[in-house]
């Protein structure tokens, strides 16, 4: 009696799983790049994407074109003492509103402040530009003028009443 010993092998190529990263408008990138630039002309760190801030200044564009201008409630996505936020109207383009907010004492101001992070947002004719420092804890997040609380260490939003 002979036996056959049959022995399969699966030779599995290994998988690479990316980690979707978000996708920003490039003309808001764009802001952020020339914001970095000019704050380095003024001798001043580069500001970092921050996505939670990008997601509230692209609603906040959005919601501008169908609300009318005005600031989000709060001043920006975040509540911590030191947050910031410039609008915009008018321009279709990142390099004319940069030109208006650098034109601008107060907007100007904003972008050389004492921040660490940003949020840029753009849809139709409409910007805006939001700055944070590194927050801790859990902090207020306006988006499409909806309160919720975004908690750093749990990575969620509650909605808050």
């Amino acid at each position: 009696m002979s036996y056959v010993l049959l022995v399969a092998v699966s030779l599995m190529a290994e998988e690479t799983v990316e980690t979707p990263q978000p996708t920003y408008p490039a003309q808001a990138l764009e802001v952020v790049r020339q914001t970095n630039a000019y704050r380095a002309q003024h001798g001043l760190p580069a500001l970092e994407i921050d996505p939670t801030l990008m997601q509230c200044a692209q609603a906040w564009s959005y919601e501008m074109t169908r609300s009318g201008f005005r600031h989000s409630r709060g001043g920006s996505a975040y509540r911590p003492s030191n947050a910031s936020e410039n609008i915009a109207m008018g321009s279709y383009n990142a390099t004319a509103t940069m030109r208006q907010w650098i034109g601008s004492g107060g907007h100007r101001a904003n972008m050389l402040g004492s921040h660490s992070k940003i949020g840029v947002g753009c849809y139709k004719n409409c910007w805006t530009q939001q700055f944070s420092g590194a927050g801790r804890g859990a902090t207020v997040v306006y988006t499409g003028g909806q309160r919720s609380t975004y908690s750093r260490r749990r990575g969620l939003f509650r909605r808050r009443r």
